[in-house]
């Protein structure tokens, strides 16, 4: 196994490339000569049209998953499974294989190359939907086994996935628990707060919303990526962390900040009702800072997040609207 110490090239693999989260650390990544970037997605007409649009300075291989075992790497990166869900859609139990099938597959590659280290995309959601207050270190997740539905799916699929980790005490493998994550990749179709603001800004329609604030820590492919290479650099560990952003955002800051930046409109109707596809969570973010431990310290708020990724997304509309104009 190549090692990070050395002066040869940092061989990264990323399984689910084309997820909005691989997306971004990919841009990232391959902005260095350093790094050897290994790109494995169900769909390569997808992930070959991502790789033509961005500027690479390192070298890239897309391939099937049928060869990641293959080659020997330094670091895998799995994004398999972290996704958007629809707002309304049904989660269904193939969740559950999904999120297995390649986690196992990325294990089998690790018992056979142990040095390798293994940086996993969980949520935020494991900790459950009883957000009155942020989590923290001493948060528990509470599952009624009698009554589990379609809202535990997810949240069970990302706990077994970590509890597996942390039995395999000898490999080197981080769980990142995302709560919002937000960039210029993100699909606006999702249903999620954030894109349904902005398709509202786009389309000029009045926003409908509640009263009831809510609370959200978004963190940005800038601060993603520095969080990646504080696990880099701090190679034997297995645990999870916390992913957070500079400072958390509420519902109502960010309505403000559209109102004055784009003229945005939205209202209020007390009997709106906010569904959603895990639980609503009126705090959804941690206080958890144990990342620290390993250098990690955000450089962007939340909304020092939103405004970088809405002002590259109205750029992005406007070009196809003057493209198929």
């Amino acid at each position: 196994m190549v090692s990070t110490m050395s002066n040869r090239k940092i061989k990264i693999a990323f399984v689910g490339a084309t997820s909005q989260i691989s997306m971004g650390l990919i841009e990232s990544f391959a902005q260095f000569e350093n790094y050897e970037l290994y790109l494995y997605a169900r769909s390569m007409a997808k992930l070959d049209l991502f790789i033509s649009s961005i500027k690479t300075k390192c070298n890239i291989t897309t391939d099937d998953f049928e060869k990641f075992d293959t080659r020997e790497y330094n670091l895998i990166i799995n994004c398999i499974g972290v996704v958007n869900f629809k707002k309304q859609e049904v989660i269904s139990g193939e969740i559950f294989f999904l999120t297995e099938q390649f986690d196992n597959m990325i294990l089998q590659y690790m018992l056979r190359y142990p040095d390798t280290q293994y940086v996993n995309f969980s949520s935020g959601a494991v900790y459950g939907s009883e957000f009155s207050d942020g989590a923290d270190k001493n948060t528990g997740s509470l599952i009624y086994v009698n009554r589990i539905s379609d809202m535990d799916f997810y949240r069970i699929a990302k706990i077994n996935s970590e509890a597996k980790h942390r039995s395999m005490k000898d490999l080197k493998i981080i769980d990142l628990r995302v709560f919002a994550y937000f960039s210029k990749y993100i699909s606006m179709s999702t249903g999620l707060f954030i894109t349904e603001v902005i398709n509202s800004v786009l389309e000029h329609k009045t926003f409908i919303t509640n009263s009831s604030n809510m609370v959200r820590d978004y963190i940005g492919p800038d601060d993603l990526f520095l969080l990646v290479k504080c696990c880099l650099t701090n190679p034997n560990n297995n645990t999870a962390f916390d992913v957070y952003s500079k400072g958390s955002v509420t519902k109502f800051e960010v309505l403000d900040y559209f109102e004055k930046k784009y003229g945005f409109k939205y209202e209020i109707q007390e009997d709106f009702f906010i569904s959603t596809t895990t639980g609503y969570k009126s705090n959804y973010y941690s206080k958890n800072r144990s990342a620290n431990q390993i250098g990690y310290e955000p450089q962007y708020s939340s909304l020092d997040v939103i405004i970088k990724g809405s002002e590259q997304i109205m750029k992005i509309k406007k070009a196809e609207v003057k493209n198929n104009g």
